[in-house]
């Protein structure tokens, strides 16, 4: 299953679901949006956490919504200019949030239903996520104290934080895989800490800006964006900051990459050069090692992600003319799902599991 955001017939905005094969689409929820907004699936695929906004009285909400029965419920409201930003625990209970209000940034961690909200920061740096440890007890986030900026490991229930780095500017904390390590950049290099070790590995280098973009399944190599005056492009470095190999050596503007869940391919983004003007991007499909990749199509750079189904084995991404595709991994066949207009996302549990 995949949920979208799109226009209704009254003009308003709504979440749809769709099976992979195109059947079924229904609306969820009747949420009736004025405009889009930003939403996720729970990692249990059974709620979806989602923003709105009331321009008239000028306020945010955050809420989630249960895609079984549409039961709606309120986790957060406030009066401000810039919308929350969230991060569901691996195992579906909690909520990490983030509301900027007035310059302050505050970090709160509540229950899926809205209870027992605890405040974990509220110097949070602006722009950055949450992360939460792969076991859900303890979440990483980058915060502002008297010696600059730094990440910070903090236990979700509550308590002090702690200073987990030292190297200026740090912000962007993503866990591994496996919890052992946490990744992060600093003044445009990115990094890796051993927890448990407390070593830190240097992956990158260079005279870019270098933008984390993801850990393969495995936990063995990570996807990162190094951009200069000249071009953007795509990396994968191992954990130890060796062997960083480019994909592609004429994809020159790439935005946007991921790994397949499986850990076989991984998605990009590239925008010509020819269409720079034009907005227009290709969607590439690459193996794993970053030897070969195909062109699935083109789309618009709007929302240029590519969203691996859970088993890791069909890709779907916007295309031309605004319309969803679902390609098949193994033998490239593509289906033509709905037109939509802004975000989609895989259900992350699959039918019968």
């Amino acid at each position: 299953m995949i949920a979208f955001d799109s226009r209704t017939a009254d003009g308003t905005w709504d979440i749809f679901v769709v099976d992979a094969d195109g059947r079924n689409l229904r609306n969820l929820a009747g949420l009736q949006w004025s405009y889009a907004v930003d939403w996720e699936w729970s990692p249990n695929g059974r709620t979806i956490v989602y923003t709105m906004r009331d321009k008239t009285a000028g306020r945010w909400s955050l809420k989630t919504v249960d895609v079984t029965d549409g039961q709606i419920v309120s986790l957060a409201e406030y009066a401000g200019t810039d919308s929350p930003v969230w991060k569901w625990s691996p195992d579906s209970t909690r909520i990490a949030y983030v509301t900027p209000l007035d310059s302050v940034q505050t970090l709160r961690v509540a229950n899926a239903d809205g209870s027992d909200v605890v405040v974990l920061s509220e110097t949070m740096v602006a722009g950055d996520m949450p992360s939460w440890s792969p076991d859900s007890e303890k979440i990483a986030f980058s915060m502002k104290d008297d010696a600059g900026q730094a990440v910070y490991i903090v236990d979700a229930a509550g308590g002090e934080a702690a200073r987990i780095t030292d190297t200026p500017g740090a912000r962007q904390p993503v866990w591994s895989p496996d919890g052992t390590s946490i990744a992060y950049t600093a003044a445009g290099q990115l990094y890796r800490l051993e927890l448990e070790q407390d070593v830190l590995f240097s992956l990158t280098e260079n005279d870019r800006v270098n933008t984390f973009s993801g850990w393969s399944p495995d936990g063995s190599r990570i996807l990162y964006i190094a951009q200069s005056d000249k071009d953007t492009v795509l990396y994968s470095v191992d954990v130890y900051g060796d062997n960083p190999v480019r994909i592609g050596d004429s994809h020159e503007y790439v935005f946007a990459a991921e790994w397949s869940p499986d850990g076989e391919y991984f998605f990009f983004a590239d925008l010509f050069d020819r269409f720079l003007d034009q907005g227009i991007v290709g969607f590439y499909l690459a193996e794993a090692d970053g030897s070969t990749w195909k062109k699935l199509g083109e789309g618009s750079t709007s929302n240029p992600a590519g969203v691996f189904s859970p088993d890791g084995r069909y890709l779907g991404y916007r295309g031309k003319g605004d319309t969803l595709y679902v390609v098949d991994t193994r033998t490239r066949d593509r289906c033509k799902l709905a037109k939509i207009d802004a975000q989609f996302d895989w259900r992350p549990v699959l039918v019968g599991s």
